[in-house]
């Protein structure tokens, strides 16, 4: 019933074509758009199309609108059109982003394996004019000044910047055996 009604057919015909009264298919129809007993809250799809990235009916635009004016969560109106909760409400994908960017990107990761090496092992992962762009990159770009600036200890590196310091070194290690790749090495690498 909810594919039909969203695809944009009329609640009489949809009656018709499920062999129901039109008055209990409009019925049913009010229930989800008014989130009536938690309806569309509750909701669990059964084999139904999903609707991601087609365009927004005028029926599915007048259920969020209600949604909305409902104060029903994003999330239960995405569950219920069978789309991204980012193509409901547009505020959801700046949520996400902001999020995204407040995490510490690759590049400061990377940074920190190499130094992590350097301070540890006492090995450049990459040429110092590379490492020297990349800090520089970071203090500028990429936000990450404060990490920077603290001076860490080796035993206090997270983990995660420990495994990848790691994993570059063996990478490194078993590219060195390819001619191809030597120029990206630092010139002790050679």
């Amino acid at each position: 019933m909810l594919d039909l009604y969203f695809s944009g057919t009329p609640p009489d015909r949809i009656a018709i074509e499920l062999k129901r009264n039109p008055k209990a298919i409009k019925r049913r129809i009010e229930q989800f758009v008014s989130n009536e007993r938690d309806r569309a809250v509750l909701y669990v799809p059964f084999k139904r199309m999903v609707r991601t990235s087609l365009r927004l009916t005028q029926n599915e635009t007048l259920l969020i609108a209600a949604h909305v004016r409902n104060g029903v969560p994003s999330k239960a109106t995405a569950h219920v059109l069978q789309r991204v909760v980012s193509e409901v409400n547009p505020d959801w994908k700046r949520k996400a982003e902001v999020k995204t960017a407040k995490t510490f990107a690759s590049s400061l990761d990377l940074f920190l394996a190499c130094r992590y090496a350097k301070l540890k092992w006492q090995e450049d992962l990459v040429n110092p004019d590379t490492y020297a762009a990349m800090e520089h990159e970071e203090r500028e770009y990429g936000g990450g000044g404060p990490v920077l600036d603290y001076k860490q200890k080796v035993n206090d590196m997270p983990e995660r910047i420990v495994y990848l310091a790691l994993y570059l070194r063996a990478r490194l290690k078993s590219l060195e055996q390819d001619d191809r790749l030597r120029s990206l090495f630092p010139k002790g690498k050679q």
